[in-house]
């Protein structure tokens, strides 16, 4: 993004002193525009991601000690099911 940015300073400069064509210019913006959506998109997946990991992350309001996990890591639960047992410390 970071040399976008300068490309895109460099095309104004060179655009004003008529030394690139106007559609090589408007070739330079169309591409930042691109990346700019592409960041936003991007952005937005970030967010849902870290969204659906705080679903997922168990929090605990107590101290305890997990004696056995039940389940087998990235596989899917029921509502209701047993995940792990614990004691209370």
């Amino acid at each position: 993004m970071k040399d976008l940015k300068t490309d895109m300073r460099r095309s104004n400069s060179l655009q004003k002193k008529s030394t690139i064509s106007l559609a090589q210019h408007e070739d330079i913006i169309f591409e930042y525009n691109k990346s700019l959506g592409q960041c936003g998109i991007y952005k937005l997946e970030l967010d849902d991601l870290m969204r659906q990991l705080k679903k997922c992350t168990i929090l605990a309001p107590y101290d305890c000690k997990v004696i056995k996990t039940i389940i087998v890591p990235n596989s899917g639960v029921e509502l209701g099911q047993k995940i792990m047992e614990i004691k209370k410390l």
